[in-house]
């Protein structure tokens, strides 16, 4: 059986929390949210300590690829403090964003390397998308390079808002991705509809 939570991704919220992070749990807390996928926080033991005392449970935590590197042993430590078993890289490093197949390459690398380590510690690594993965190099999507590339256990965390932006059907992705599926960010996309007026340039 699969086990289902629905909450906030606390990007959402970040300049709320940056400024008191235990008042902006209390006011997530009344309005009926109790389960996070935590971003943008400071991963430490007093942040664990208020959500402990708030009664928030965090299903995932989302991270860049470079902190989750060299601060593994923090990550692992807050990780265990709070019962979490998935910790998600946020995006592509900028070489990966803006370099071709040698840097998606050279990412899928890292992240694969990355994932034997905190597998080790009982926590699965997962890797959350935006628009720019669905950017071809020869054709092919980065996406789908990094897809083929990954270790077969490392999550997907799909965004509906990116795969719309890319102009991506969002259901031919949910079966593409399902199989490795650890999470959905379920955002709204508002298309902008752009009409033309015309003006008249007064002489003066």
């Amino acid at each position: 059986m699969i086990d289902l939570a629905f909450g906030l991704q606390t990007y959402t919220i970040r300049k709320l929390m940056k400024k008191d992070f235990s008042n902006s749990m209390t006011l997530i807390k009344g309005i009926k949210v109790d389960t996070l996928e935590l971003a943008r926080a400071p991963f430490t033991e007093s942040t664990a300590a208020v959500l402990i005392d708030k009664g928030i449970r965090v299903v995932s935590i989302q991270d860049k690829l470079r902190h989750l590197e060299s601060h593994f042993s923090e990550r692992i430590r807050f990780l265990k403090q709070l019962n979490i078993d998935i910790a998600c890289v946020s995006v592509l490093p900028l070489s990966a964003i803006f370099g071709g197949k040698k840097q998606i390459d050279c990412f899928i690398k890292r992240i694969n390397a990355l994932a034997i380590i905190y597998r080790d510690q009982g926590v699965r690594l997962a890797f959350h998308h935006h628009d720019f993965e669905f950017k071809k190099i020869k054709g092919i999507f980065k996406f789908q390079l990094i897809l083929d590339g990954l270790d077969p256990q490392i999550g997907i965390v799909m965004d509906t808002y990116w795969i719309k932006k890319s102009e991506e059907d969002i259901l031919k992705w949910v079966n593409i991705l399902k199989p490795r599926l650890a999470g959905v960010h379920l955002r709204d996309f508002k298309v902008q509809r752009y009409g033309c007026k015309s003006h008249r340039r007064s002489r003066r």
